[in-house]
């Protein structure tokens, strides 16, 4: 156990943190996985609507630090890429 009270509130920030990074990244997760559902389905109407929404989230994941910028670029690129390709076929 922390003996210092830098370490103890050290330790009670690391749990504010843990939590509020899980909240970031299981929203992350659960957009980007319904907007692979909807490309998947071909839903034109849903696409044009969590797209933008989509692109926020990754955005500000990668503010926040959850997440590497390049990753967030990557995952964008690839959401864009399949939505461009529904749209020309």
């Amino acid at each position: 156990m922390a003996h210092s009270r830098s370490t103890k509130k050290r330790i009670r920030q690391n749990i504010k943190n843990r939590v509020r990074n899980r909240h970031h990244v299981s929203q992350l997760r659960n957009i980007v996985k319904t907007m692979e559902q909807a490309i998947n389905n071909k839903d034109m109407d849903e696409i044009k609507v969590k797209l933008p929404q989509t692109i926020t989230i990754i955005d500000k994941s990668v503010a926040f630090g959850i997440i590497h910028k390049n990753k967030g670029a990557r995952t964008k690129s690839q959401l864009m890429r399949k939505v461009n390709s529904l749209s020309k076929a």
